[in-house]
């Protein structure tokens, strides 16, 4: 008798250690973020996923969201498609994650797009890393762009080449659909300008090697160069060319260039007088709302050592956008009223820089100029 009590007795105690479990699960609110936190990638990855954890630890800090902790999964793909979706099949699977955050690379957010997953799954996902109109286009109501798209990029360029008035210019591009949007659009609005490139050379996305590009480039002779690649390419771009302010070439970089990874790479000295295409303010404006907000909370929250820049406050800003709707959701809080809250965002000012998603909009902000580099590696607008 005494054993069968025993035993109906830890069964009561397993079922209701079970639902504690279960009831501490279900009171957590579960986020996603894939992307490169290895590799050539992790330059853009790993302060993306910096900021948007910076967030979501001010958040739990405070409470959390509707009395729910926050709990933020960061997966590494390698900046590679395919992990990306099958990373995002388990966090859904496994986790049930009620959104994705600061996906990275055009491909990447692209095959989520064309596989079907997102329609499927009907989970948003906000502020991908990918100027490209090639995801744009295809218009999935779930992907939610926070940064300007790459035309307007490109028309920032153009404008300062304009202005700067070159006529050879060459285009140095990562070979993948990206980078050959990116030569489309630059030699469409180079045409508008009457205008076309002298030179075009290109890198692969497995290994960032510029070597024949510079080769290239070195042949050409161009007056300026402009770019669709990423920093650990652009940097061995102009170390190949020797490239100086005195050298006489000029290189305008697109926004996937991060400023302290050029300089960090470069040094201040060679990397003085890099152009670089900026859409998200810039970090050390601590007089805009937003910025000293969320320097901050990185003060506060960020590792030891950590240093903020352009692509931490993009992650930060994805997460402050998902939290926001998740604040303005009525009723439960999941997939599909996260996505309704979004959908109805109408010129958000979170700090100085808005987003608008409202009216079917799914670029939140169309801001993009160029800045330069100084020689105490900062940027100057």
């Amino acid at each position: 008798m005494h054993k069968f009590v025993s035993f109906f007795g830890l069964l009561a105690a397993l079922t209701a250690m079970q639902g504690i479990t279960s009831s501490a699960m279900a009171s957590e609110l579960v986020i996603g973020q894939i992307n490169a936190q290895t590799g050539n990638g992790a330059s853009l990855g790993k302060p993306l996923a910096m900021g948007a954890q910076v967030y979501v630890d001010r958040v739990n800090a405070s409470g959390g969201i509707k009395n729910r902790k926050v709990r933020l999964i960061s997966l590494d793909d390698q900046f590679k498609e395919k992990m990306t979706s099958e990373l995002a099949e388990k966090l859904v699977a496994d986790n049930g994650v009620v959104a994705l955050i600061n996906t990275l690379g055009a491909p990447n957010i692209d095959n989520l797009i064309s596989s079907g997953f997102l329609n499927q799954h009907r989970i948003p996902v906000i502020g991908p890393l990918t100027n490209s109109t090639t995801a744009r286009d295809r218009n999935n109501p779930y992907v939610f762009f926070v940064r300007a798209g790459l035309r307007e990029e490109v028309n920032a360029m153009v404008k300062q080449v304009e202005i700067l008035g070159f006529k050879k210019i060459g285009i140095f591009y990562q070979n993948d659909t990206s980078g050959l949007d990116g030569v489309n659009l630059i030699t469409e609005a180079l045409a508008a300008k009457g205008l076309q490139p002298l030179v075009k050379a290109s890198y692969e996305r497995q290994d960032f090697k510029a070597d024949q590009a510079s080769k290239i480039f070195q042949e050409a002779k161009p007056e300026v160069i402009l770019t669709i690649s990423i920093a650990a390419a652009t940097s061995q771009l102009v170390r190949n060319l020797g490239r100086s302010i005195s050298s006489g070439v000029m290189i305008i970089a697109n926004s996937g260039n991060s400023a302290d990874v050029l300089v960090k790479d470069l040094g201040a000295d060679l990397a003085r007088g890099l152009a670089i295409v900026q859409v998200m303010p810039s970090v050390s404006n601590g007089a805009l709302p937003i910025v000293k907000e969320f320097l901050q909370d990185f003060a506060k929250y960020a590792p030891d050592g950590a240093v903020a820049n352009a692509m931490s406050l993009e992650g930060y800003l994805s997460a402050k956008i998902l939290f926001i709707a998740a604040s303005r959701v009525k009723g439960e809080l999941n997939r599909q009223s996260i996505y309704a809250a979004i959908s109805k965002m109408q010129l958000l000012d979170l700090g100085g820089y808005r987003v608008d998603f409202s009216n079917s909009k799914r670029m939140g902000s169309v801001y993009a100029e160029v800045a330069v580099l100084t020689g105490a590696g900062k940027l100057s607008r």
